[in-house]
């Protein structure tokens, strides 16, 4: 798919969780770090990723750690480095409440309000979604789905909000 140049400034390149074949890595973040647009990236290997490739260090901001929220991180270049399942499931809710149900209480600054804001100007959301399983994730609370099924819900939603959504999957 083609994306306008005149668009870039309200498209938004979303890159979450490593490729199944780590054979890919390379060929994903340069895809990702190829698109027009705000950026950002959710989860931490996915930020090592994306770090490696850049030749850049990700700096986390533990001061963003507020309220049980994983802490932010920075990269040159990309607008939001965050924590991806339990950020992209508030992200969800936040954008659900637009749509009547009740929003979680959560500060702008945190990687979920970031990520809304940026999901939430955007007209185009490109995601690059990797497969790979996370060991880590493999028994959490009911509450939260796994990386895939929340990317599925995400795009459902904001394509009810009258929003393009891409995912491409490594």
């Amino acid at each position: 798919m083609s994306y306008p140049a005149e668009k870039a400034e309200r498209q938004l390149a979303c890159m979450i969780g490593p490729p199944v074949d780590p054979a890919r890595d390379t060929t994903m973040t340069q895809a990702f770090l190829a698109a027009p647009g705000s950026k950002a990236v959710c989860g931490g290997t996915t930020a090592g990723l994306v770090a490696r490739a850049l030749g850049e260090e990700t700096r986390v901001d533990l001061k963003s750690a507020t309220g049980g929220l994983p802490p932010t991180g920075s990269l040159p270049g990309i607008d939001l480095v965050c924590e991806g399942v339990i950020t992209l499931n508030l992200v969800l809710k936040m954008l659900a409440a637009e749509n009547g149900a009740s929003s979680p209480s959560l500060s702008a600054n945190s990687g979920a309000g970031i990520l809304y804001r940026l999901l939430s100007r955007a007209e185009t959301v490109r995601i690059f979604l990797g497969r790979a399983v996370n060991p880590v994730r493999q028994n959490l609370p009911s509450g939260i789905s796994d990386k895939q099924r929340l990317v599925m819900a995400l795009q459902r939603q904001l394509r009810a909000m009258g929003k393009n959504v891409d995912i491409e999957t490594y």
